[in-house]
């Protein structure tokens, strides 16, 4: 499930914790933050990401 940060009441209560499918991010895309990268999407996501997946 993806969710639009301006579906929420306020989007400022919930901060990133980690990137996921970073192998298909746009070139120009510059992420220069410290979060976890992750190659695919949260269905392969290494077991640490385990709270996140869908049950």
């Amino acid at each position: 499930m993806h969710l639009y940060a301006a579906s929420l009441e306020d989007p400022s209560d919930f901060a990133p914790t980690f990137h996921v499918n970073y192998q298909g991010k746009l070139p120009w895309l510059d992420l220069c933050d410290d979060l976890p990268k992750y190659q695919g999407t949260l269905l392969h996501a290494p077991e640490e990401l385990a709270d996140y997946k869908a049950e």
